[in-house]
Parts: structure tokens; C-alpha cells; sequence
């Protein structure tokens, strides 16, 4: 566990090592746990938890004055939602809702030439129910369309209960993607 600390610290760091308060947008699949990190990122329960039918509906942004990082939970995918639609729900709100940020979390090639969610946010969280031993192809595209050219890494959460099996496939099939943004698989 300490070791998958210090390589996470060391991906983050690597993009906001820098920034006084970095912009993170925490994405994945209904029930994969975004709203549990983000609960215990914050060590509070601020974001609402459960199971059934989709709690967050929408994006929700999380500031506290207390934390040195602001989090945008979104709305969870599920299989069948069209790609369309959630692409330009997130674009309408983060172009309605938030200023635009630096471009230094950007690789070098990229500055000077952000855009969409690229002048909003530093840095998306994909949470990934290890539990679940899968990712769908509809995650793929919204990892590599949505999301761009923004540094991205992967959560697998609920390893606890996943096994060895797994969780080595998840990072498998994650770094088969060969996406030039992703920073790891933790």
C-alpha cells in the first residue's frame, strides 16, 4: 500500500507538484466509488453516498477552504449513455461554470493550444470499480475523446474486495489503451 502511495504522489505531483490549488475532475462509471475518494479525500462526508439507482445526477464541485485541491464529482456513465450527450453536458458546464486555468499542466507540445476541458481542469481521476474486472469500451472513448490531452490516472478503487487477477487485468487493458495522457494505474 505504501509503495502504490508513493507512485500515486509521485504521478500527481508530476502534474500540480506546483499549483496552489489544482482543478480535478473525478470521472467513471455509476457506483465505481468517485464520491467514497472524494469523501475520504476530505476526510468528511460531503459528497452523498449509496447504493441502488445513481446518486450524483450532475457535476458537483467540492472547494473547501480547508483543502489545497477543488474536485468536480460527475455524473457517473453507464453502459448505453450516449457519448454525445455526456460530452456536451460536461463542456456546458465547465464553460458556464468555471474560468479558465493555466495550461502548464499540459505536456509541452500542447501549450499554447488548449481547449475544451483542457482550460478547465489540470487532471482527470478515472475511477475504476476493481471489483468489477472491467472496462468498457464506451470508458475508452470517453478517456481518449472526452478527455483528451489532460493528464489522466486511473483509480482502481474497491481493490479490497477485487483480486490479484483482477486488478493486474484492469492495468492491462488500461495500458493497452497506449493513451499518451495516462500517468498510471493505481
Amino acid at each position: 500500500a505504501e509503495k502504490l502511495r508513493e507512485h500515486f504522489k509521485s504521478a500527481y505531483n508530476k502534474v500540480c507538484g506546483d499549483m496552489d490549488r489544482p482543478y480535478v475532475l473525478i470521472a467513471g462509471r455509476t457506483g465505481a466509488g468517485k464520491s467514497s475518494i472524494i469523501n475520504s479525500i476530505f476526510g468528511s462526508d460531503i459528497a452523498a453516498e449509496g447504493a441502488g439507482r445513481p446518486i450524483t445526477q450532475n457535476f458537483t464541485k467540492y472547494c473547501p477552504d480547508t483543502q489545497p485541491i477543488v474536485l468536480y464529482d460527475s455524473k457517473g456513465l453507464e453502459v448505453g449513455m450516449q457519448f454525445d450527450e455526456f460530452k456536451q453536458s460536461t463542456l456546458e458546464f465547465f464553460a458556464k461554470n468555471e474560468d479558465d486555468v493555466h495550461e502548464t499542466h499540459l505536456n509541452k507540445n500542447y501549450e499554447g493550444g488548449a481547449e475544451g476541458l483542457e482550460k478547465k481542469v489540470h487532471l482527470v481521476w478515472y475511477v475504476i470499480n476493481a471489483a468489477s474486472g472491467r472496462v468498457e469500451d464506451f470508458e475508452e472513448k470517453v478517456c481518449r475523446e472526452l478527455f483528451g490531452r489532460l493528464p489522466i490516472i486511473f483509480l482502481l478503487n474497491k481493490a479490497d474486495i477485487a483480486t490479484e487477477e483482477q486488478k493486474a487485468s484492469l492495468r492491462d487493458v488500461v495500458n493497452e489503451m497506449e493513451l499518451p495522457n495516462c500517468l498510471g494505474v493505481f
